[in-house]
């Protein structure tokens, strides 16, 4: 995870999956505030994730095109998160 958006963070995978799907699906802007609510975390953190994937998607595009791409694959899994968006 070195030299990418999630390169020293506690935030788990399943959320950042969550929050660069919905910054991306949003039909306007997120605001930090609504990610951190969406992926329930506090509003800090909405703002440092949304910082980071926007950041991205200017200067990383390659990455973030290839996990858009990596939406389209279906991981079973054990999950202990729920989330609604």
């Amino acid at each position: 995870m070195v030299r990418t958006i999630f390169h020293k963070t506690k935030i788990d995978l399943q959320r950042w999956f969550l929050a660069i799907a919905l910054v991306l699906n949003a039909e306007k802007a997120i605001s930090a505030r609504q990610l951190a609510q969406k992926i329930k975390v506090n509003k800090n953190t909405g703002w440092f994730m949304l910082m980071r994937i926007r950041n991205a998607m200017r200067e990383q595009r390659e990455f973030i095109e290839k996990i858009i791409n990596a939406d389209d694959v279906y991981a079973k899994g054990k999950t202990n998160h729920s989330f609604n968006y």
